[in-house]
Protein backbone atom coordinates (compact mmCIF):
# COMPACT_ATOMS: atom_id res chain seq x y z
CA UNK A 1 0.00 0.00 0.00
CA UNK A 2 2.83 2.82 0.82
CA UNK A 3 3.62 2.28 -3.15
CA UNK A 4 0.92 4.09 -4.06
CA UNK A 5 0.90 6.81 -2.07
CA UNK A 6 3.57 8.30 -4.62
CA UNK A 7 1.24 7.96 -7.75
CA UNK A 8 -1.75 9.80 -5.71
CA UNK A 9 0.69 12.51 -4.19
CA UNK A 10 0.81 11.59 -1.20
CA UNK A 11 4.28 10.61 -0.34
CA UNK A 12 4.08 13.07 2.95
CA UNK A 13 2.13 9.87 4.58
CA UNK A 14 5.03 7.20 3.62
CA UNK A 15 6.63 7.05 6.72
CA UNK A 16 4.16 7.41 9.35
CA UNK A 17 2.36 4.39 7.17
CA UNK A 18 5.60 2.09 7.21
CA UNK A 19 5.37 3.11 11.22
CA UNK A 20 1.46 1.70 11.53
CA UNK A 21 2.43 -1.29 9.55
CA UNK A 22 5.21 -2.09 11.73
CA UNK A 23 2.74 -2.05 14.65
CA UNK A 24 0.52 -3.90 12.72
CA UNK A 25 2.31 -6.76 11.34
CA UNK A 26 4.79 -7.09 14.17
CA UNK A 27 1.72 -8.13 16.61
CA UNK A 28 0.78 -10.97 14.05
CA UNK A 29 2.21 -14.77 14.34
CA UNK A 30 3.94 -14.64 10.95
CA UNK A 31 3.60 -12.16 8.30
CA UNK A 32 3.08 -14.56 4.48
CA UNK A 33 4.77 -12.47 1.94
CA UNK A 34 4.19 -13.14 -2.09
CA UNK A 35 7.26 -12.88 -3.82
CA UNK A 36 11.53 -12.83 -1.88
CA UNK A 37 11.06 -8.67 -3.05
CA UNK A 38 8.13 -8.46 -0.86
CA UNK A 39 9.86 -10.19 1.88
CA UNK A 40 13.03 -8.21 1.80
CA UNK A 41 10.65 -4.71 1.64
CA UNK A 42 9.13 -5.96 4.48
CA UNK A 43 11.79 -7.02 6.54
CA UNK A 44 13.90 -3.75 5.71
CA UNK A 45 11.16 -1.87 7.39
CA UNK A 46 11.47 -3.86 10.62
CA UNK A 47 8.58 -6.03 10.21
CA UNK A 48 9.50 -9.96 11.80
CA UNK A 49 8.34 -13.31 11.33
CA UNK A 50 8.16 -12.81 7.13
CA UNK A 51 7.23 -15.74 5.50
CA UNK A 52 7.24 -16.50 1.81
CA UNK A 53 3.67 -17.89 0.64
CA UNK A 54 3.94 -17.87 -3.12
CA UNK A 55 1.11 -18.39 -5.75
CA UNK A 56 -0.30 -20.83 -8.49
CA UNK A 57 -1.64 -21.05 -12.15
CA UNK A 58 -4.50 -23.05 -13.46
CA UNK A 59 -3.61 -24.68 -16.28
CA UNK A 60 -7.19 -25.26 -17.63
CA UNK A 61 -7.87 -21.39 -17.56
CA UNK A 62 -4.30 -20.09 -18.96
CA UNK A 63 -2.95 -22.15 -21.66
CA UNK A 64 -1.82 -21.95 -25.32
CA UNK A 65 -4.85 -24.23 -26.40
CA UNK A 66 -7.17 -21.02 -25.98
CA UNK A 67 -5.56 -19.02 -28.68
CA UNK A 68 -7.61 -17.94 -31.43
CA UNK A 69 -7.36 -16.76 -35.10
CA UNK A 70 -10.50 -15.57 -34.98
CA UNK A 71 -9.92 -13.13 -32.52
CA UNK A 72 -6.87 -12.65 -34.28
CA UNK A 73 -8.25 -11.69 -37.04
CA UNK A 74 -10.59 -9.20 -35.53
CA UNK A 75 -7.88 -7.04 -34.19
CA UNK A 76 -6.27 -7.38 -36.99
CA UNK A 77 -3.45 -9.51 -36.45
CA UNK A 78 -4.17 -12.50 -38.78
CA UNK A 79 -0.70 -12.10 -40.74
CA UNK A 80 1.61 -14.70 -38.84
CA UNK A 81 4.04 -11.88 -39.06
CA UNK A 82 2.28 -9.49 -37.26
CA UNK A 83 3.21 -9.47 -33.07
CA UNK A 84 0.16 -8.61 -30.22
CA UNK A 85 1.53 -6.46 -27.36
CA UNK A 86 -0.61 -7.02 -24.76
CA UNK A 87 -1.53 -5.37 -21.41
CA UNK A 88 -4.29 -6.93 -19.19
CA UNK A 89 -5.48 -5.00 -15.35
CA UNK A 90 -6.62 -1.98 -14.39
CA UNK A 91 -6.53 1.45 -16.06
CA UNK A 92 -5.02 3.87 -12.92
CA UNK A 93 -2.00 5.83 -13.75
CA UNK A 94 0.09 3.82 -10.89
CA UNK A 95 -0.05 0.56 -13.30
CA UNK A 96 2.57 3.03 -15.13
CA UNK A 97 0.52 3.30 -18.13
CA UNK A 98 2.44 6.60 -18.99
CA UNK A 99 5.41 4.25 -19.71
CA UNK A 100 3.17 1.62 -21.43
CA UNK A 101 2.20 4.96 -23.63
CA UNK A 102 5.29 5.72 -24.22
CA UNK A 103 6.32 2.19 -26.33
CA UNK A 104 3.41 2.57 -28.14
CA UNK A 105 4.33 6.09 -29.22
CA UNK A 106 7.64 4.83 -30.10
CA UNK A 107 6.56 1.90 -32.05
CA UNK A 108 4.48 4.58 -34.53
CA UNK A 109 7.82 6.89 -34.27
CA UNK A 110 9.80 3.85 -35.69
CA UNK A 111 7.48 2.38 -38.51
CA UNK A 112 7.12 -0.59 -37.17
CA UNK A 113 3.99 -1.85 -38.78
CA UNK A 114 3.40 -5.01 -37.88
CA UNK A 115 2.67 -4.19 -34.24
CA UNK A 116 -0.70 -4.38 -32.69
CA UNK A 117 -1.76 -3.49 -29.02
CA UNK A 118 -4.79 -4.36 -27.21
CA UNK A 119 -5.35 -3.06 -23.84
CA UNK A 120 -7.72 -5.67 -21.96
CA UNK A 121 -9.35 -4.32 -18.97
CA UNK A 122 -10.91 -1.22 -17.86
CA UNK A 123 -10.28 2.26 -15.47
CA UNK A 124 -10.48 5.42 -14.76
CA UNK A 125 -8.30 6.62 -17.43
CA UNK A 126 -9.56 4.66 -20.30
CA UNK A 127 -10.67 7.82 -22.25
CA UNK A 128 -7.09 9.38 -21.65
CA UNK A 129 -5.78 5.84 -22.92
CA UNK A 130 -8.19 5.98 -26.50
CA UNK A 131 -6.83 9.74 -26.77
CA UNK A 132 -3.19 8.77 -26.46
CA UNK A 133 -3.71 5.55 -27.96
CA UNK A 134 -6.44 5.57 -31.12
CA UNK A 135 -4.92 2.47 -32.57
CA UNK A 136 -4.80 0.43 -29.45
CA UNK A 137 -7.60 -2.08 -29.07
CA UNK A 138 -9.75 -2.14 -26.18
CA UNK A 139 -11.67 -5.06 -25.74
CA UNK A 140 -13.25 -3.78 -22.24
CA UNK A 141 -12.76 -5.97 -18.64
CA UNK A 142 -12.89 -9.29 -19.87
CA UNK A 143 -13.18 -12.73 -17.45
CA UNK A 144 -13.44 -16.48 -18.38
CA UNK A 145 -12.71 -17.88 -21.54
CA UNK A 146 -12.78 -14.32 -22.86
CA UNK A 147 -9.57 -13.43 -20.75
CA UNK A 148 -8.05 -16.65 -21.49
CA UNK A 149 -8.42 -16.16 -25.51
CA UNK A 150 -6.94 -12.78 -25.12
CA UNK A 151 -4.30 -13.91 -23.13
CA UNK A 152 -3.24 -16.93 -25.37
CA UNK A 153 -3.90 -14.90 -28.69
CA UNK A 154 -1.52 -12.00 -28.02
CA UNK A 155 2.70 -12.99 -29.03
CA UNK A 156 3.87 -10.77 -25.77
CA UNK A 157 2.85 -8.97 -22.03
CA UNK A 158 3.91 -5.73 -21.71
CA UNK A 159 3.44 -4.79 -17.87
CA UNK A 160 5.59 -1.67 -16.62
CA UNK A 161 3.77 -1.60 -13.29
CA UNK A 162 6.19 -0.83 -10.49
CA UNK A 163 3.75 -1.37 -8.04
CA UNK A 164 2.76 -4.91 -7.81
CA UNK A 165 3.78 -7.40 -5.06
CA UNK A 166 3.67 -10.51 -6.69
CA UNK A 167 1.73 -9.85 -10.55
CA UNK A 168 -0.91 -12.55 -11.57
CA UNK A 169 -1.11 -11.19 -14.96
CA UNK A 170 2.70 -12.50 -15.23
CA UNK A 171 2.12 -15.70 -14.60
CA UNK A 172 -1.23 -16.29 -16.27
CA UNK A 173 0.93 -14.84 -19.55
CA UNK A 174 3.54 -17.10 -19.22
CA UNK A 175 1.37 -20.02 -18.65
CA UNK A 176 -0.50 -19.06 -21.82
CA UNK A 177 2.65 -18.81 -24.09
CA UNK A 178 4.12 -15.05 -24.00
CA UNK A 179 7.01 -13.96 -23.00
CA UNK A 180 6.78 -10.71 -20.52
CA UNK A 181 8.57 -7.33 -20.38
CA UNK A 182 8.39 -5.69 -16.82
CA UNK A 183 9.47 -3.59 -14.46
CA UNK A 184 12.66 -3.51 -12.29
CA UNK A 185 10.80 -2.66 -9.61
CA UNK A 186 7.95 -4.65 -7.89
CA UNK A 187 7.11 -8.29 -7.72
CA UNK A 188 6.52 -9.05 -11.56
CA UNK A 189 10.54 -9.36 -12.37
CA UNK A 190 10.79 -12.16 -9.61
CA UNK A 191 8.88 -14.06 -11.42
CA UNK A 192 10.21 -13.19 -14.75
CA UNK A 193 13.80 -14.04 -13.25
CA UNK A 194 13.04 -17.25 -11.85
CA UNK A 195 11.53 -18.53 -15.02
CA UNK A 196 13.64 -17.08 -17.16
CA UNK A 197 10.38 -16.33 -19.27
CA UNK A 198 10.99 -13.02 -20.29
CA UNK A 199 12.79 -9.68 -19.87
CA UNK A 200 13.15 -6.75 -17.22
CA UNK A 201 13.06 -3.32 -17.87
CA UNK A 202 14.15 -0.56 -16.36
CA UNK A 203 11.30 1.07 -14.66
CA UNK A 204 9.65 4.49 -15.40
CA UNK A 205 11.89 4.06 -19.16
CA UNK A 206 9.98 3.86 -21.81
CA UNK A 207 12.85 3.87 -24.45
CA UNK A 208 14.56 0.70 -22.66
CA UNK A 209 10.88 -1.13 -22.56
CA UNK A 210 10.71 -0.57 -26.34
CA UNK A 211 14.34 -2.14 -26.88
CA UNK A 212 13.08 -4.94 -25.05
CA UNK A 213 9.93 -5.44 -26.79
CA UNK A 214 11.95 -4.90 -30.12
CA UNK A 215 13.72 -7.87 -29.41
CA UNK A 216 11.24 -9.82 -28.62
CA UNK A 217 9.27 -8.80 -31.77
CA UNK A 218 12.54 -9.29 -34.57
CA UNK A 219 14.60 -12.38 -32.68
CA UNK A 220 12.28 -15.38 -33.41
CA UNK A 221 14.91 -18.10 -31.63
CA UNK A 222 15.09 -15.83 -28.53
CA UNK A 223 11.44 -15.25 -28.44
CA UNK A 224 10.32 -19.02 -28.79
CA UNK A 225 13.15 -19.86 -26.24
CA UNK A 226 11.59 -17.58 -23.46
CA UNK A 227 7.56 -18.79 -24.67
CA UNK A 228 9.22 -22.56 -23.83
CA UNK A 229 10.56 -21.36 -20.76
CA UNK A 230 7.41 -19.48 -19.59
CA UNK A 231 5.64 -22.31 -19.93
CA UNK A 232 7.40 -24.76 -18.50
CA UNK A 233 7.25 -22.60 -15.02
CA UNK A 234 4.16 -22.38 -15.59
CA UNK A 235 3.26 -26.26 -15.36
CA UNK A 236 5.76 -26.10 -12.12
CA UNK A 237 3.08 -23.58 -10.71
CA UNK A 238 0.05 -25.48 -11.18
Amino acid sequence: FPSYLKSFHLGIFYKPLWKFFRWFYNNSGVVLAPTDEVAGKLESHGIKNVKLWSRGIHLDQFNPSFRSQELRRQWGAADPDTRVILFSGRFVWYKDLDTFMGVYDRFKEAGIKNVKFVMAGDGPVRSELNKRMPDAIYPGYLTGEELSRAYASADLLLFPSTTETFGNVVLEALASGLPAVVSDIGGCQEIVMKSNGGLVGKAKDPENFFQQCVRLVNDTDFYKQLQANGLEYGRERT
